[in-house]
């Protein structure tokens, strides 16, 4: 029986502890010529906490079911580099893929060679537009994490004030969703909160610090900054500080690996909407070993999202929603 989201959570006892549990697959690794079958993760981007932990989820999942696995990408989020990637681990025609495209059409072409070629697609947090080229999409429901966040922030301004939005850039599934879902439960819930602006600062902190720079200069009484992920957040405080407005402007974000908890721990962020990465990269695995054993594959995974704050940056629940930089 494939594994539910519901299962999924039985095993992902902790951040970094899942094992074998009722309902949770046992090894069967073999290809039918009797060679360990091969898993490779193409990450969105290397050196990332949150594809860190990705990694750290679907090598302990190709460990306990019994595939080689390795893991590879670009160390900036461009989608021409990615695509570089995506070609070479073609030409190994390894079993499995997993992959984060960074981008929903570029990534296309590419992505569906590799499934022609008789390899399995399993598509992590980021997808593509075309629902048909890999087996599965397991991520956030980023729309609803919008939300979660503009309902943060709306609480910390009380209902009013000017906001910044800070994404990485158009074209991205993940952080389209989000600034979809942050600008509609806005408008729906705060008419109060005027969103001043939608900048894009294509995964680069100096940049997000710039962007904030250059916002404040235009408008003095921005109240808050919006940042959709682990990148923008780190670059917003940047900025704030260089303009001397820490304090006086709120900061939420996304994601929750160690630069974002110890700016929840100083107060200069106030809070984020942390993903379930290690879970993902786990799940990801799992459903390579479905579609290799002949077991049903889940199309669409959503995996759980939490706002942490300071106040609950200790509690147990929140550990497994924290990022891990190494397995």
């Amino acid at each position: 029986m494939a594994m539910t989201k519901k299962s999924l959570l039985l095993c992902v006892t902790a951040l970094g502890s899942i094992g074998l549990l009722a309902g949770c697959s046992a090894a069967g690794g073999e290809s039918s010529n009797g060679d360990t079958k091969s898993i490779v993760f193409i990450q969105e981007v290397t050196g990332n906490d949150f594809s860190s932990s990705e990694s750290c989820g679907a090598e302990a999942a190709a460990k306990e079911l019994g595939y080689e696995y390795s893991t590879t990408g670009p160390s900036t989020f461009d989608a021409t580099e990615q695509i570089k990637y995506v070609n070479s681990v073609a030409a190994k025609n390894p079993d499995g893929v997993l992959i984060g495209p960074d981008d929903s059409v570029a990534l296309r072409a590419p992505m569906k060679q590799m499934a022609e070629a008789g390899i399995k697609l399993v598509e992590l947090d980021t997808s593509l537009d075309d629902t048909s080229i890999s087996l599965s999409q397991i991520s956030s429901d980023n729309t609803a994490g919008g939300e979660l966040a503009a309902q943060t922030l709306s609480e910390e301004l009380d209902g009013t004030g000017q906001v910044l939005i800070i994404g990485l850039r158009p074209g991205i599934t993940t952080g389209d969703q989000r600034i979809s879902g942050f600008t509609s439960w806005m408008e729906t819930n705060s008419p109060d909160i005027d969103i001043v602006a939608t900048e894009y600062d294509n995964n680069d902190p100096a940049k997000s610090a710039s962007i904030v720079s250059a916002q404040l200069s235009a408008t003095p009484d921005l109240a808050a900054v919006f940042g959709i992920d682990l990148n923008n957040v780190v670059g917003t405080v940047t900025g704030l500080k260089q303009a001397g407005a820490t304090g006086h402007v709120k900061v939420v974000g996304f994601d929750a690996g160690p630069q974002q908890v110890k700016l929840l721990e100083s107060g200069e962020v106030d809070g984020v909407v942390s993903q379930s990465p290690y879970a993902m990269g786990y799940e990801g695995v799992q459903q390579l070993h479905n579609a290799f054993t002949g077991v049903d594959v889940e199309a669409k995974i959503a995996t759980p999202l939490k706002v942490v704050t300071k106040a609950n940056l200790g509690d147990e629940e929140t550990a497994q929603f924290l990022y891990k930089p190494t397995c």
